[in-house]
């Protein structure tokens, strides 16, 4: 094929690429004086007469859509060069021929000129079968990324249109099957055009057991390494496992193709198609990738498209759709957060309260969210509270024991949540999660963790080692670092300029280190008849701390203030044994099991106004004297709700469950060993003043026991020796 040369009623004028479907020449309709793009077949079509009449028969399909967003297809048409009388044309809709633009064409991907005609479909002598296409003005999707990342309000009205494209051929029952950067196009005016709808369909022989077959593009004539590599590297993981896909393969490349857009590169790569089509199966997808001016929503948008189950991925690319309308009608409304759900549908219900913050529920069994955009004064209306559930991570439950709460802890941009998670034998260890995102990933290095507490930029977390270490560790990989030591710490708190507030033990005052590490100072005192003082909180400005104080005597628990101008034991300023937490103006802590807010001066730390219940049934863990929530600079409430019971006993049963007798103990019990022998009973008691657990022996036969550890760290998980 050359320039000037005709092919039926058309006049070939330059080369416009060469893809695995064909080659691609911009030409002039000389009947109706347009220019078209034609893209022309492979020989191996006129050697398959089944395989040429199913492609007519989805070429026809493809011709019927008619949208703003999709480039339209003309017709599929089998002419002679020579013999122009022999054409014959699968027409498009009227209105598509008549209103289709002139314009400039595909993927200027390789040049047709220099190659052979023998690969063109040749049916009787020199027939060439070929597709008549719209021809769209513009660089593609490719082209535009390999600049670099695509800003949100570029990008957004972009994955719109686009979307806009497949929900209309969707809703036709079309899918597109290859959809890529590269058959995207990007008009002058800002339009968009998606490209070769269907074809990878059409494409396909009849069977359906090869993967080659359920892979668009990968054909043995498209030759050239990164054509194959980046449509692998869209395909949907049904599609990279060679098994059946249908309309939410695209809803994945979408996904893959917005990722791109934001990113500026390649969501999944390799050497290669093996290594993409693995990624494609295993990779984590890490949406801490994404720019971190990413809306939550357009977070979980993204993350809804890339869930390798089809049936946990987003059902309908419409639901796409209006989201980036809502973005891009008002972009403001989505810096609020928005939590990530299980099966993607949120419940409604309704919610008072005064305070102006989302609320995110963890249970102890299940992980409960929920969303509340609570009013900002008495007089607005009332909140919308979304509500979803989510398992602990596979194999794991939550760590929510007295010696070492690690309920969930939000960022301070409140997008991501941290967490302990102990597994069947015990092991806890830091768990992190993008609210948006519906899985949680580990972190390495943090085995025994307990009270994690976050870094003002939300990308680092502190927590204490089991070995009684205050350490912190970047969230996004790398080995925890030690700050210093910290025999039984009791919650921390990280200041703007780098500066942690801790308790190093039950029973020490408050403490005073660099983020960097160093030696610690006291910055409290603790006076006779003090028993504790543990989660310290920085107050804006950084001149006041609030804390919580245990002393002797009932009911003696009390939240403290202390200035960090002058060494004291701080000054009291209500009756709670509970932790605290301070957002918009609210300081936050747990009265009988009711989350209360109470608004207060940050810069004098004095209270005005009473307290105002926030939720109810939060987790209380007495032992610990800690309320399982905290909250972000955003207003992102993140709490636990249920019991946790640790007044335990010890009883004989019998093989069938039936119980004998009780040994009465009225301990709080943890992790118990029978030694071999029968005898004995190894168990972890907490002393819920101390917040200590030791190793007890108890004796089986005569009902005493015997205290075995004494050191100010928690003991527990006690193991008998064989010979007892």
């Amino acid at each position: 094929m050359k320039p000037e040369q005709k092919i039926g009623g058309y006049r070939i004028l330059s080369p416009l690429g060469a893809g695995g479907m064909g080659e691609v020449w911009r030409a002039e309709d000389e009947k109706l004086g347009r220019e078209v793009a034609l893209k022309l077949l492979p020989g191996e079509f006129a050697g398959d007469p089944e395989r040429m009449a199913r492609f007519e028969r989805e070429a026809k399909v493809l011709a019927s859509l008619n949208h703003p967003n999709i480039a339209t297809l003309f017709g599929l048409e089998t002419v002679s060069p020579c013999h122009p009388e022999r054409a014959e044309r699968v027409e498009g809709p009227p209105e598509a021929q008549r209103d289709a633009p002139k314009t400039v064409s595909s993927r200027p991907s390789g040049d047709p000129s220099t190659q052979s005609s023998d690969s063109f479909a040749q049916g009787d002598g020199d027939a060439v079968t070929f597709l008549v296409m719209e021809l769209v003005e513009g660089e593609d999707l490719s082209e535009r990324i390999s600049r670099g990342p695509i800003p949100l309000d570029e990008a957004v009205p972009i994955a719109r249109q686009i979307a806009e494209a497949l929900e209309a051929a969707h809703e036709q029952g079309i899918v597109h099957r290859d959809l890529k950067p590269a058959n995207i196009k990007l008009k002058p005016d800002g339009t968009v055009k998606v490209l070769d709808f269907g074809l990878a369909k059409a494409w396909e022989t009849e069977s359906t057991d090869s993967r080659l077959s359920l892979s668009p593009t990968m054909t043995q004539h498209a030759t050239a390494a990164g054509l194959i590599l980046g449509t692998a590297a869209y395909m949907s993981p049904e599609q990279a496992a060679g098994t059946a896909a249908d309309r939410r393969a695209d809803i994945w490349s979408f996904g893959v193709v917005f990722w791109e857009m934001l990113t500026g590169h390649k969501l999944f790569a390799g050497e290669t198609v093996s290594h993409v089509l693995a990624s494609v199966l295993k990779d984590v997808v890490d949406l801490d990738e994404l720019p971190e001016s990413t809306p939550p929503r357009l977070r979980e948008l993204i993350s809804r498209c890339l869930q390798r189950k089809p049936r946990q991925r987003l059902q309908a690319i419409g639901d796409a759709r209006i989201v980036l309308e809502d973005y891009e009608r008002d972009p403001d409304a989505f810096a609020a957060p928005v939590t990530g759900v299980d099966g993607g549908v949120f419940e409604s219900a309704r919610e008072r309260s005064v305070i102006p913050w989302a609320v995110a529920a963890f249970a102890t069994v299940l992980l409960v969210v929920a969303v509340v955009w609570m009013m900002r004064s008495p007089e607005a209306a009332a909140p919308t509270v979304l509500r979803a559930q989510i398992p602990p991570p596979e194999g794991t439950s939550f760590a929510l024991e007295a010696f070492g709460p690690g309920a969930g802890v939000v960022s301070p941009d409140g997008l991501k949540i941290v967490f302990a998670a102990a597994n069947s034998n015990g092991l806890r260890m830091m768990w992190v999660r993008r609210i948006s995102d519906l899985t949680a990933r580990p972190l390495p290095g943090t085995e025994g963790a307990v009270f994690p507490f976050w870094a003002p930029d939300s990308r680092y977390v502190a927590f204490f080692s089991g070995d009684g270490k205050l350490r912190k560790i970047d969230t996004a990989g790398g080995p925890p670092i030690t700050i210093c030591v910290a025999p039984n710490g009791k919650g921390g708190s990280w200041s703007d300029d780098g500066q942690i507030l801790f308790a190093p033990a039950h029973n020490t005052p408050i403490h005073l280190v660099s983020a960097a590490g160093g030696e610690s100072r006291p910055v409290t005192e603790m006076p006779d008849g003090v028993s504790s003082q543990r989660f310290p909180l920085w107050l804006p400005g950084d001149r006041f701390l609030f804390f919580a104080r245990s002393a002797a005597g009932p009911d003696n628990d009390r939240v403290m203030v202390a200035s960090l101008d002058e060494l004291g034991p701080g000054e009291e300023l209500f009756a709670a044994a509970s932790n605290v937490a301070v957002a918009s103006g609210q300081l936050l802590f747990i009265r009988e099991g009711t989350l209360m807010a109470r608004p207060f001066e940050p810069e004098t730390a004095t209270f005005f106004g009473d307290a105002v219940p926030v939720a109810e049934d939060i987790l209380y863990i007495a032992g610990a004297r800690f309320g399982a929530f905290s909250v972000s600079q955003n207003g992102l409430l993140v709490y636990n709700t249920g019991l946790v019971d640790m007044q335990s006993e010890l009883v004989w049963v019998d093989r069938g469950g039936e119980l004998i007798a009780s040994l009465g103990t009225g301990d709080l019990l943890f992790d118990m060993a029978i030694s071999p022998d029968g005898r004995f009973a190894a168990a972890g008691v907490l002393d819920e003043t101390a917040g200590t657990g030791d190793i007890w022996i108890y004796d089986l036969i005569r009902g005493l026991k015997t205290r075995y550890t004494f050191d100010p760290n928690m003991d527990w998980y006690p193991t008998w020796s064989p010979d007892g």
